[in-house]
């Protein structure tokens, strides 16, 4: 006897943010006397929430909460069960860019981190063990740059090892989609519990899990369908039909708040074949599998 869909979904979604955190492959960086780390990535790497408003950046963690101002070295940290913040200084303030938010390298152990011992670090060692390479930016843009104006849309190849495709809107508003079953490419410590989600997946039926992943620069509505199509045949996905959102809001994405769910694609659909992909009105032939 198949499991009910809704128990298999149940079990399935809690994995998806699971994996979208650990699918951060790269941690943005940039030089700017010293090196900063981007706050958002980091944050959805560790699991943890970030909250950006009015020029305040909100991390709440293990490490209780903390709280970061762009523009400035104070930070006030308040741990677990403290009745009031801690005021620190770092060496060097907190940048806000058009992407997100800059954390100094001193910042980290305020979040649970052990900062590398290298001036220009490759890899930010995580409390897991998981060893995220730093991408830094030759050229960082200024913090008063907007985001870019709409019209500037389109379309690119997900990062390796993973498999999928990211839009943006033009808007500011970008969707990640993946292929579930290869994210423990990036992820090897997900393998158990990929195999077992896909399984109960598979237990209600044949359908292929895509993973997704939606952030934006500020906070904006975002479309939540998808289409797709391949040898003659479509299908829309479409907020709560077969695209089903486990974290965040399937109308409003903001920075520290992404948004995070599931396609569900029938197994008429090849990963292995192009399949072309639309979102927002942007268009993608992807190959999920090879």
């Amino acid at each position: 006897m198949r499991a009910p869909r809704t128990l298999v979904l149940a079990l399935l979604l809690p994995l998806l943010a699971t994996a979208a955190a650990q699918a951060v492959v790269a941690l943005p960086a940039l030089e700017r006397g010293g090196v900063l780390v981007e706050a958002g990535a980091l944050a959805r790497a560790l699991g943890v929430v970030a909250t950006a408003s009015d020029g305040v950046l909100t991390w709440r963690g293990a490490t209780g909460l903390v709280t970061f101002f762009a523009g400035s070295s104070d930070v006030l940290a308040q741990a677990p069960g403290a009745a009031a913040p801690t005021d620190v200084s770092l060496p060097t303030p907190v940048v806000r860019e058009a992407d997100g938010w800059y954390l100094p390298l001193a910042a980290l152990p305020l979040l649970g981190l052990e900062p590398p011992g290298e001036a220009r670090p490759a890899l930010l060692t995580l409390p897991d063990e998981r060893a995220l390479p730093l991408a830094y930016r030759a050229e960082p843009r200024a913090a008063a740059q907007r985001p870019p104006p709409p019209g500037h849309a389109g379309a690119e190849p997900a990062e390796a090892p993973l498999a999928g495709v990211r839009f943006f809107d033009g808007a500011g508003a970008s969707l990640l989609l993946l292929d579930l079953a290869l994210v423990p490419l990036a992820a090897p410590g997900l393998t158990a519990d990929v195999d077992r989600a896909l399984d109960r997946a598979g237990a209600a039926g044949s359908d292929h899990v895509l993973l997704l992943l939606v952030t934006a620069t500020a906070e904006l509505p975002w479309e939540a369908a998808l289409a797709f199509e391949q040898d003659g045949r479509r299908l829309e996905a479409r907020h709560p039909y077969r695209l089903l959102v486990e974290r965040g809001s399937a109308e409003r994405v903001a920075p520290g708040a992404p948004v995070v769910g599931a396609v569900l694609l029938p197994a008429s659909f090849s990963l292995y074949r192009p399949l072309r992909v639309e979102w927002a009105g942007q268009a993608a032939e992807v190959r999920f599998r090879r």
